[in-house]
């Protein structure tokens, strides 16, 4: 019994890595230039309370979370890259063998 084949076009993939860098670049950008001007409360902004503190643990960690999702982002983009490579090259060695066949 044989089993099915299959092709991956590497073109295809290229597309997904780059915008797995934008997304990476994108959430990086966010969270170190978009939220760092709100990190900071203070009292006279939010009042008394611990409004203040509350809020800038809730930047804190917003802005730990984009850049877990940028790290991940970043780790698609590279195994992605390195999936186009490694088909890129299967390609072109399966096409030799069979080209010295």
């Amino acid at each position: 019994m044989t089993h099915p084949s299959f092709s991956v076009d590497p073109a295809q993939l290229q597309p997904v890595a780059d915008n797995m860098r934008r997304l990476r670049d994108d959430l990086m950008e966010t969270a170190d230039r978009q939220l760092k001007p709100w990190a900071q409360g203070d009292d006279a902004v939010f009042g008394e309370y611990g409004a203040a503190q509350a809020w800038t643990k809730l930047l804190t960690l917003w802005t730990e979370e984009l850049r877990c999702a940028s790290r991940t982002a970043s780790h698609w983009d590279d195994r992605l890259r390195v999936a186009i490579e490694h088909y890129r090259r299967s390609d072109a060695d399966s096409a030799q063998r069979l080209g010295n066949g």
